[in-house]
């Protein structure tokens, strides 16, 4: 419920309220369910909110926890965590250009 409504808010334009929620739900599935699916789509949809504000490293560090909880190669969440990572890289070097 708390992911959700932080996507709510987040698609409402409320990113810092959104970013809190986010941050709560990721808070109580570490607590309760460590080995909970969940928690790794929690901690990619936290890193995609994060990536949304600008604020990369926070962004790359839930992206990569994210695929900590995922083992299976195969997982639609692990591949939407590497995909994100490979949108951040991608940003990343353009702003070098």
């Amino acid at each position: 419920c708390l992911g959700n409504l932080g996507n709510i808010l987040h698609d409402q334009g409320d990113a810092e309220q959104a970013l809190g929620y986010a941050q709560q739900a990721v808070d109580l599935l570490t607590i309760h369910g460590k080995n909970d699916l969940r928690l790794a789509a929690s901690l990619n949809n936290l890193g995609a909110m994060y990536l949304a504000c600008g604020q990369n490293d926070k962004a790359r560090e839930n992206f990569e926890r994210a695929l900590e909880h995922l083992k299976d190669e195969n997982h639609p969440y692990r591949q939407s965590a590497s995909n994100n990572i490979a949108r951040l890289d991608a940003m990343e070097a353009a702003q070098k250009e």
